[in-house]
């Protein structure tokens, strides 16, 4: 292309200049950029990708022509994910049977220790009332035994240590206790010891693995029901010459009056 004069200040310049490099008027769109800044000295017109005024050689602030607003941030509302929202009701779920079970235990424990004590209080008074039976019946064995033996005369006994007319003694002391044994009202009560003997080993079975707040009790309570199975079963089952009844019944007796001491406080 040509030579041609600037319309604008008649300096010859290429026919294929964009803006005359003498005054900077621009001659022809760029393609390279539409953008045009503005010379804040001088107020000319320049390209984009000049980095001075080609009139009056100020330097272009590049960046004043930028939009001066701040960056907006645009927040997204983010939803958990489906899987995340089912751990999340899984863990709630698992917090709640936690719980749950724990209360459990608890009121179960609490159920455990209360029905402890009540079985507790109900075998001792159910081991005082056989023991209780058991003197009784132990005492008269002993004294048809000793009667028989040195003829004494008593009202409670004389019917089973003396002949029918009343007038002698037997001669063999198993004569007098078997007349003892086979009596109506003494056989009722060694039912009924017997009966109380089956109870009481019936709900010593239901005291095994006690509650920590009833261990001690139930050493004690064992130590009371060995003492209630020695004198019952002296009772029921007399054996030996009259002084090791005598001597083995008071020694069993003392360990029930001992051990129900002992018993007393557990006993609601």
């Amino acid at each position: 292309m040509a030579i041609i004069r600037c319309p604008n200040c008649k300096n010859e310049i290429s026919g294929r200049a964009i803006s005359c490099p003498a005054c900077g008027i621009i001659l022809q769109k760029s393609e390279i950029s539409s953008t045009i800044n503005i010379c804040r000295e001088c107020g000319s017109e320049l390209r984009s990708d000049y980095s001075f005024c080609l009139n009056c050689g100020c330097p272009l602030d590049t960046k004043s022509n930028k939009s001066s607003q701040p960056q907006q941030i645009e927040v997204i509302n983010i939803k958990p994910s489906k899987t995340t929202k089912k751990k999340r009701k899984t863990i709630i779920i698992c917090i709640i049977l936690v719980i749950a079970i724990l209360a459990s235990v608890a009121l179960s424990q609490k159920i455990k220790t209360k029905n402890y004590s009540e079985t507790l209080s109900s075998i001792s008074t159910l081991m005082i009332e056989g023991t209780t039976s058991a003197e009784e019946a132990g005492k008269l064995i002993h004294d048809v035994w000793y009667n028989t033996i040195f003829e004494e005369f008593d009202s409670l006994t004389d019917e089973f240590t003396m002949d029918s007319d009343g007038y002698k003694f037997y001669d063999d002391f198993n004569e007098a206790l078997s007349n003892l044994f086979n009596d109506y009202s003494f056989s009722k009560k060694l039912d009924s010891i017997k009966e109380n003997l089956v109870s009481v080993n019936s709900m010593m079975k239901e005291l095994t693995n006690p509650p920590k707040k009833y261990q001690e009790a139930y050493i004690i309570l064992k130590d009371f029901y060995d003492a209630y199975l020695e004198l019952t079963n002296l009772v029921l089952n007399p054996t030996g010459s009259l002084q090791t009844f005598t001597d083995d019944f008071n020694e069993a007796d003392s360990k029930v009056a001992n051990a129900l001491k002992k018993i007393s406080i557990y006993i609601e």
